[in-house]
Parts: C-alpha cells; sequence; structure tokens
C-alpha cells in the first residue's frame, strides 16, 4: 500500500507533484546566485568575459540541477528570461544601450533558458532510453487512460 505524500527531498532538492513550488525554490536559489556573482564581480571593475564564465559554471549548472522534471509555462520561461536577462544586462549594456535581448544574447554568445533547459531534458530522455532498465523506460513512456 502506498501513501500519498506532497513532496519528499532527494540528493537535498525537494520533488513535489507541484512543479510550481519546484520551480520556485530553484528560481529563488537562482536569483541569490546572481546576487552573490553581482556583489563580488562588480559589473564596472569585472571584464563581461569573467562574469560570464562565473554564470556558467556556478549559477547555471545550480539552477538546471535536477530539473528534468520540471515543464515550463509560458509564465515560467518569461520569469527565467527575464532574471536571466537582468544578468546579462549588467554584464555588458543597460538599458539606454536600447538593445533588444536578441541582440544581447547574440553579443555574449548566450542562450535563452528554456533552450538551454530542453536541451538538457532531451540529454536526460535520450540517456534513460539508452539504458537497460525497462521500468525506466515504461515510466517515461507511460500515457494515462481516459482524458
Amino acid at each position: 500500500m502506498f501513501t500519498k505524500i506532497k513532496y519528499f527531498k532527494y540528493l537535498r532538492c525537494e520533488i513535489s507533484y507541484e512543479t510550481e513550488k519546484d520551480i520556485q525554490q530553484k528560481l529563488a536559489k537562482f536569483v541569490q546566485i546572481l546576487g552573490t556573482v553581482n556583489n563580488t564581480c562588480i559589473p564596472a571593475l569585472v571584464q563581461k568575459f569573467s562574469r560570464i564564465k562565473v554564470y556558467k559554471t556556478l549559477a547555471l549548472p545550480i539552477l538546471l540541477y535536477a530539473s528534468e522534471i520540471w515543464i515550463l509555462g509560458k509564465k515560467e520561461e518569461k520569469r527565467f528570461s527575464s532574471i536571466d536577462m537582468k544578468f546579462f544586462r549588467t554584464a555588458r549594456y543597460t538599458l539606454l544601450y536600447h538593445k533588444r535581448n536578441e541582440q544581447i544574447l547574440e553579443g555574449i554568445k548566450m542562450k535563452r533558458f528554456a533552450a538551454k533547459l530542453r536541451r538538457s531534458n532531451s540529454k536526460s530522455l535520450r540517456h534513460i532510453t539508452r539504458t537497460n532498465n525497462r521500468m525506466l523506460k515504461i515510466m517515461v513512456h507511460y500515457r494515462p487512460n481516459g482524458r
């Protein structure tokens, strides 16, 4: 007999059937890391390349950790995109430059977070399909009956 639980902790991540809660917690950690990066790597004193490198090695892995189960809607994509762009604007451009977000991302050779998340999810799905674990494959390809 199984009991229904709202969430559980696994490898220091809270996993729940309410993905909104998971995403909010990850977003809070991500904002905290970006604040730390902004405080230690002051944009006027540190080169753009160094700030982007710190972002790629510290902030992004924290955000992508255990994100394989997320399904981002338009609302979540917009939230992540706005926080991402806020950091990238402090890296090089301010609003006074009148640059579009796509132009800024091209200039620093980065992709939007949603694209990175989709790539990470597809990599984990390919990994699962390569394994010989029959139960994992059944879970991935499960489709409920009815509505």
